[in-house]
């Protein structure tokens, strides 16, 4: 997640989950489990697998990335409030990268050229949206009475997987330094999952202008990246380039708030046109599959070396002779988008489960 307000409305969707009132539970072995970590200060993405019968959200985890971890934890209780679903788990989740900090970033700027993006790091600006030397500081506010569970985020991520083995989806739409914490907790962690989903792993080719906040999740915690891209996990998925291509528009936001909901309303309020919805694509796959058109099968690793490609995503098509940690990751290249808009409607405007 690139933009606070852009990790809305994740995932959109499979329309007749979203639409279907009366469908049954499933049993628990027919379920998609789901645990949702992310750099988010919004829990819009939820909203789809929420409304999905076949999905159950373990737990969301939040992760220093867009902004601080404590204010991502304190703004997932609060929406959870909003949306009457405080019995979903909320656990906090690293507050600094492994390795990388403010003072590493600028110094990097300094040799490199500035950065457009920082996320937590941005420089403070005069709406107190940013304040990058106070990370327990909750400019949005606090929730009226949920409160985060005492695990840490890496710790209950290990024990869900470890509950339910070959089960869990971990799908990362932030920074990865919690996955990584996971990996060096329990070496069975990765093998012990269903698959790893995470927003990142652009593949264009680097901007001549050398503009490098196009990849911000691996770039704002490399080491973190590099150790959750190479974990042998039972597959891997990315989103690549796919992460910034849905925009909403005015047309979008009228089709949302055709219908008033709790959550269509919450929507409108949050969205700016404009504004690319990110996380959402990752979600919508975990929910229906179906809906990706196109992918390619490709070895993936992290640029660790000091310069200007430090945690920059490196990929190897078949053949070529890829870095020693390099693993196989499918990247979609597709989506059937209009399956996806109407899936998002849906979910917006049917029942939060």
């Amino acid at each position: 997640m690139r933009r606070i307000v852009c990790a809305l409305m994740a995932a959109c969707a499979v329309a007749t989950a979203a639409t279907t009132h009366a469908a049954p539970m499933p049993a628990v072995a027919d379920r998609e489990l789901v645990i949702f970590d992310n750099d988010w200060c919004e829990v819009v993405p939820l909203t789809p697998l929420l409304a999905n019968p076949r999905i159950q959200v373990l737990g969301v985890t939040t992760v220093t990335g867009d902004c601080w971890s404590p204010e991502a934890t304190a703004a997932a209780l609060a929406d959870l409030e909003t949306l009457g679903r405080s019995d979903i788990p909320v656990l906090a989740g690293a507050v600094f990268p492994l390795v990388n900090t403010p003072g590493r970033m600028a110094a990097w700027e300094a040799l490199n050229g500035p950065l457009p993006w920082k996320g937590a790091w941005n420089a403070p600006d005069a709406k107190g949206r940013y304040h990058p030397d106070e990370p327990f500081r909750l400019a949005l506010g606090a929730p009226k009475a949920a409160k985060a569970g005492s695990e840490t985020a890496a710790a209950f991520m290990v024990r869900q997987v470890r509950a339910h083995p070959h089960q869990v989806t971990i799908y990362a739409a932030g920074p990865m330094t919690n996955i990584a914490l996971a990996l060096r907790l329990d070496p069975e962690f990765a093998r012990l999952t269903k698959q790893f989903v995470f927003d990142g792993g652009h593949i264009r080719a680097f901007e001549a202008s050398g503009e490098s906040d196009a990849d911000f999740n691996p770039a704002f915690d490399p080491e973190a990246a590099k150790i959750a891209f190479t974990a042998p996990w039972p597959r891997v998925v990315s989103i690549g380039d796919l992460a910034d291509s849905v925009v909403m528009t005015r047309a979008l936001r009228q089709r949302l708030t055709a219908k008033r909901t709790v959550l269509s309303t919450y929507i409108d309020g949050k969205v700016e046109d404009g504004m690319p919805i990110w996380d959402t694509i990752g979600a919508a796959i975990i929910a229906d599959p179906s809906l990706i058109t196109a992918s390619t099968e490709l070895k993936m690793d992290v640029d660790l070396a000091p310069g200007l490609y430090y945690g920059r995503v490196k990929v190897w098509t078949p053949g070529r002779k890829a870095s020693l940690d390099a693993r196989p990751v499918t990247v979609v290249q597709a989506i059937d988008r209009e399956r996806y808009l109407n899936g998002l409607v849906a979910a917006a405007q049917g029942p939060v489960r």
